[in-house]
């Protein structure tokens, strides 16, 4: 059997075409990653004190930050009163834009030491589950709702590549009339497609966190995922990069069940076409057409496509209505229980669709 993969990789996956396409769209993904995640420009101040305080919650980097923010008062301040002299004609024009300059920098750390202190004051209360991060570049790549449409593209191309050789040349009918054809040939051809669209979406997983990473870098990647601020009321004990590797996984499975069904439509069509909008009718259309969890609960790989949208947390957006405040549902965060069961639904269904290819392959070959 070993060998009989082998073979089949050779000739369904080894072509130079098809490794010119896979790797074109391996930079693609890395290079559209790398741009959508590149960080606004942070000011040096963030930057200065991150690398003081970011991190666990210490009654030193709580002390450090009131002194930085008296300091700010302190300056504004000085301000106040040097506009008091200026009024008052106790300093000149030139004086008073000489003081200005010393102040003016300390003076504009307040607002923004206000909020690192306000969300220092909030890690005070759960010091075990949230850290300190002054900037929150992780919360762009968690916190999105989207299909990764380069992973689509490649398992479709390379989930009907695996069938399309034998049944467009007619080899298929010759095959099948041995057992060799019937079972052995079979077995290898599934195994392949679904090890192929795990490893596409292993791949491309990398890719994309690759790009992150080059430009943000790792920092915070072990914190806890509460010390987010969109995540701030998660309901799971993870870390940050525990939901990276959750959302690739979850990705992973999806990539198979889209896999299975592209091989399945092509099996029952023989057309490019057709099984090109049959995965997009499955793997694209319900992400678009159905509202809130339903999404992603639903049993096809569209939901598990996301990666990102089996772990997103529960967000209001609060806004001012007619009636006063309004507070508008965004995202709500699925339970541990919704996504053990929609997974496991998805890998039942990922079975019995190889089930009925198998069926449908021998009949390929007595209709040929």
């Amino acid at each position: 059997m070993h060998e009989i993969i082998k073979a089949e990789i050779r000739k369904d996956l080894l072509s130079a075409p098809k490794i010119a396409v896979f790797i074109s769209l391996l930079i693609l993904q890395f290079l559209i990653a790398l741009i959508r995640f590149m960080p606004s420009p942070v000011q040096s101040f963030y930057k200065e004190i991150a690398n003081i305080i970011d991190g666990k919650y210490s009654s030193q980097n709580e002390e450090f930050i009131e002194q930085q923010l008296q300091s700010a008062y302190s300056a504004q301040q000085k301000i106040i009163e040097l506009d008091t002299q200026l009024v008052n004609n106790k300093i000149t024009d030139s004086e008073y834009l000489t003081a200005l300059t010393v102040y003016s920098d300390e003076a504009a750390k307040a607002s923004k030491l206000e909020d690192i202190y306000s969300k220092y004051q909030q890690i005070k209360k759960s010091p075990d589950t949230k850290y300190m991060l002054c900037t929150d570049n992780w919360s762009k790549f968690l916190f999105r709702e989207d299909i990764d449409y380069i992973l689509v593209i490649a398992v479709l191309f390379f989930a009907v590549s695996i069938y399309e050789y034998d049944i467009s040349s007619g080899m298929h009918s010759i095959l099948i009339t041995t057992s060799y054809g019937r079972n052995k040939l079979f077995v290898a051809k599934t195994v392949l497609c679904v090890c192929a669209c795990a490893c596409l979406a292993l791949m491309f997983g990398i890719s994309e966190f690759a790009g992150y990473a080059a430009g943000n870098g790792l920092h915070g990647a072990d914190y806890p995922i509460r010390s987010l601020s969109l995540f701030s009321d998660y309901g799971k004990d993870i870390t940050i990069i525990q939901a990276v590797i959750l959302t690739i996984a979850v990705r992973l499975i999806g990539a198979c069940q889209f896999g299975a069904i592209c091989g399945l439509a092509f099996m029952f069509s023989k057309n490019t076409v057709i099984t090109f909008f049959t995965g997009i009718l499955t793997g694209v259309l319900p992400f678009w057409f159905f509202t809130g969890k339903t999404k992603y609960l639903f049993p096809l790989p569209s939901g598990l496509l996301t990666g990102t949208g089996m772990i997103l947390p529960s967000y209001s957006r609060h806004t001012m209505g007619t009636d006063g405040e309004m507070i508008i549902p965004v995202t709500t965060e699925l339970t541990t229980s919704e996504i053990l069961t929609v997974v496991g639904i998805i890998i039942l269904t990922i079975i019995v669709i190889i089930s009925v290819q198998h069926k449908r392959y021998l009949q390929i070959g007595a209709d040929q």
